[in-house]
């Protein structure tokens, strides 16, 4: 039995909220060959909010199966996603479909996902049952039980370009090195160049933002794309996230964790400035905690670090709890009343851990300690800053 840690995208912990349609404004249609299922549904994953909304297919005979996807949740969809109920299951344990295609005599990796590509308000997959595979879920506590469907999609559409190009916009391994970096960025580019009509693209881009060491280099990857995609939903995230980052740093009021009194998000801009981005319910973003505490004490004098709680009402009193736990020194802000302000103005794409080093004169970049080169580039600029 193959042993694979299964994570719901990016880190975030989702909502899966179960939708009944009145409506629709789009169409998908799964037939498989081969297999019948009791009960098929879909999990769609939006932008905006992040969470994952289910809708329960319409069949007759169990190989064909019908969604209707209603207006409300046609625009900003990142991903769809297919799970089924066999008649005998354990209730801890997760089945799905999982597809994969044959290209000459190669067979590309498996993918989990669809999505509908520009202009299209009907999507059919067509494919072939092969076998159902099992992983060990992340606690291995149960399983996932997935079937592999091959399917042929036609070239330069979503399903296409997400077998080519499985990983693209993720740079999260802290042992990336810059040319490795580099030779992604490469890479993408010339997939884009390949197909610069492909959904798929900006996508996950818009998803993959903060992975990014350059405003540049996804500007290099977003002036590739086509007129339509451009002006397409994630096509404006990603240029209202370039525009963002390529202006002034805007300071608002916020405020303070533990007194309800509004802060600037900067008190003092005659040094650098580190805005952190977390919540309480996000793991990765506890995991950087005694980086940050290393980079507090050494630097303390030259740079300030703010946190910022993307936590809503219901778990504000967690991150409060984290706080006094793990005795953080440096500031830390709430954005509970204002998450969809603060997301917006600082950080489109949503994806936490997220940190932005400002400027003296206000510029900003985009910074992830948890990759070495990223950290020392801390270290060094302001080793280099002359304390006014």
């Amino acid at each position: 039995m193959e042993k694979v840690l299964l994570k719901i995208i990016i880190g975030f912990c989702f909502l899966v909220i179960t939708v009944s349609v009145s409506a629709h404004e789009k169409i998908l249609q799964l037939t498989v060959e081969g297999k019948s299922y009791k009960e098929l549904s879909i999990q769609i994953l939006r932008y905006n909010p992040r969470e994952f909304y289910k809708l329960t297919g319409q069949s007759t005979d169990g190989f064909l199966w019908t969604f209707l996807i209603p207006d409300s949740l046609s625009q900003g969809i990142v991903s769809i996603q297919f799970r089924h109920k066999p008649e005998y299951r354990d209730e801890n344990d997760l089945y799905g479909i999982s597809f994969f295609t044959v290209q000459g005599k190669d067979t590309l990796q498996n993918v989990g996902d669809c999505n509908f590509d520009i202009g299209y308000d009907t999507l059919i997959l067509k494919g072939k049952y092969q076998k159902t595979v099992i992983y060990d879920l992340e606690d291995e506590s149960a399983k996932a039980y997935f079937d592999l469907i091959e399917v042929n999609p036609e070239k330069g559409n979503y399903m296409y370009e997400r077998f080519k190009c499985p990983y693209f916009g993720f740079f999260n391994d802290p042992n990336d090195t810059t040319k490795r970096y580099n030779n992604f960025i490469s890479e993408y580019i010339a997939s884009v160049k390949e197909n610069p009509h492909s959904v798929y693209f900006p996508t996950w881009l818009a998803i993959t933002m903060s992975y990014f060491q350059s405003v540049e280099d996804i500007r290099q990857i977003y002036d590739l794309f086509s007129f339509e995609i451009k002006n397409s939903y994630f096509g404006e995230i990603i240029n209202k996230y370039i525009i963002l980052y390529s202006s002034k740093f805007e300071n608002y009021d916020l405020p303070v964790w533990n007194t309800g009194t509004l802060e600037p998000i900067i008190q003092d801009f005659t040094k650098i400035n580190m805005i952190v981005f977390s919540a309480s319910w996000c793991a990765p973003c506890h995991e950087m905690i005694p980086s940050l505490k290393e980079i507090y004490n050494d630097l303390k004098d030259q740079l300030d670090i703010t946190y910022i709680s993307m936590d809503e009402e219901k778990t504000a009193d967690n991150w409060r709890k984290l706080m006094k736990e793990q005795a953080i020194p440096w500031r830390s802000l709430m954005a509970e009343q204002n998450i969809k302000t603060v997301q917006e103005t600082y950080n489109p794409s949503g994806a936490i851990p997220f940190a932005l080093l400002v400027y003296p004169n206000k510029t900003v970049e985009i910074i992830d300690i948890r990759q070495d080169d990223q950290k020392g580039k801390i270290y060094s600029i302001c080793n280099s800053f002359s304390v006014h």
